[in-house]
């Protein structure tokens, strides 16, 4: 099964900084990223996830890491109504 990152605070290891992925890809903003497992290469992008898994399948990469790069000026918060 594909690795997905919580966009919400998208980091992996304890190595990597919370915010070293959007330091890396803030030009992808609101785009889906595919990275190969160890997050140091950009595999495919774009703003629809399936094409984004079609392009890794068809390169042969087995276990990519998908993360999600939403736009700086909005925040995310998550709420259930009862």
């Amino acid at each position: 099964m594909e690795k997905m990152i919580n966009v919400a605070y998208p980091y992996s290891g304890a190595d990597m900084k919370a915010t070293d992925i959007y330091e890396r890809f803030g030009d992808f903003q609101e785009e889906w990223l595919a990275l190969t497992s160890d997050e140091k290469e950009l595999l495919a992008h774009s703003p629809d996830l399936s094409i984004v898994v079609q392009t890794t399948k068809e390169k042969g990469i087995e276990k990519p890491l998908y993360v999600r790069i939403p736009r700086w000026d909005t925040n995310f918060v998550p709420s259930c109504l009862p």
